[in-house]
């Protein structure tokens, strides 16, 4: 009977061993049943990312070749022909204005006259201003535009001018030289003739378009970008565009951003400012844009979320389900918040995977 009781007592306390070591060998395996998985470290920061787009070059600014008096377009000095640049100030286009040039002429002359004679009473009646009045009437080239006159400095001096003629011919003067310029089209801008429509001896009737007279070096990108895009989005953002047909790459800066949504697309128009003469009007543009750096973001593939809201960590060498906040996505990344400090998270796809499974992590 004792002896029994002694046996039943051994085999309750070896018993009681194994299954102290059955729990002890679950709650931590040996290595070599752990789970080989890939993680990476990752550490929230401030992160830019890049919104792609497709956008299509328009020339800033285009002017029509147009007159506001009627004639016959002249030959010009430069052909007008598309592909023709200019640069600002420069006559892309004139009309026949033979005989209102001669009429311009001969009013230079009048008044040229007319105000050598003042200028000799002038020596008389108010001498201290008789020299500024010669060295205009000296300063005056008949063959070009008249320059402003001196200015008059009190009541009288002005009623003697107006009395002896001078103010009435200079703005006659003045008048006929302003109908002159509107027989030439200067350029408004440095550019060049996009389109013309017209040619020399051609009859060419007021506001009657010849061609269009486009800037050079200077567009306006517009694309849309999807609406959930617009908080990353403000006006001085910088660009990167490339055209399939070149091999150039263009840079620009966001200028404007039409707050008014596309109703069929949910998108936003955005306005890209580009300068380049290697850029051509009409021309589609592939680009990103690089937004301003997103505080307290990681960067992840995509391949590593599960079920859009989660991934894996690693702690003691376990897996623990991580519920993470999407804010971008990426070609092949995303842009998630979510991480209070230093994780190390599984950068691999697990075809098994779930909450405590034990792992033996490597580190990338």
């Amino acid at each position: 009977m004792q002896y029994s009781f002694k046996l039943l007592v051994l085999v309750f306390l070896i018993g009681s061993l194994v299954g102290c070591q059955d729990k002890e060998d679950t709650k931590n395996p040996p290595e070599s049943s752990r789970i080989e998985v890939k993680t990476r470290r990752f550490s929230p920061s401030s992160l830019t990312s890049e919104i792609p787009f497709v956008g299509l070059a328009e020339a800033r600014l285009s002017q029509s070749i147009v007159f506001e008096v009627p004639g016959i377009l002249k030959d010009p000095t430069k052909k007008l022909v598309a592909g023709t640049k200019f640069i600002k100030g420069e006559v892309v286009a004139e009309l026949n204005s033979e005989r209102l040039y001669y009429d311009v002429l001969a009013n230079r002359s009048r008044f040229l006259n007319n105000l050598s004679i003042v200028v000799s009473d002038l020596q008389l009646d108010f001498p201290q201003r008789a020299p500024v009045w010669q060295q205009y009437l000296n300063d005056v080239n008949i063959e070009e535009t008249i320059p402003d006159l001196p200015t008059i400095l009190d009541k009288t001096e002005k009623r003697f001018l107006i009395s002896r003629g001078i103010l009435q011919d200079f703005y006659q003067l003045k008048s006929l030289e302003t109908q002159l310029n509107n027989f030439q089209f200067r350029a408004p801008f440095d550019g060049w003739v996009t389109e013309v429509s017209s040619k020399a001896g051609n009859m060419v009737q007021p506001g009657q378009p010849i061609g269009e007279f486009t800037q050079l070096g200077s567009f306006d990108v517009t694309t849309q970008v999807l609406l959930s895009e617009y908080d990353y989005l403000q006006v001085g953002l910088s660009v990167t565009m490339t055209s399939q047909s070149l091999a150039n790459t263009f840079k620009g800066i966001i200028t404007s951003i039409n707050p008014t949504i596309t109703k069929g697309t949910q998108a936003i128009t955005v306005t890209i400012r580009v300068l380049s003469e290697d850029l051509m009007d009409g021309m589609v543009l592939t680009g990103s844009i690089v937004t301003d750096p997103i505080p307290n973001v990681v960067r992840l593939d995509q391949s590593v979320v599960v079920d859009d809201e989660f991934v894996y960590e690693v702690i003691d060498q376990k897996l623990v389900r991580k519920k993470i906040n999407i804010l971008r996505r990426e070609k092949e990344s995303v842009l998630v918040s979510g991480f209070d400090g230093e994780a190390q998270v599984v950068n691999q796809v697990m075809p098994i995977a779930y909450e405590g499974l034990s792992v033996k992590p490597v580190i990338e």
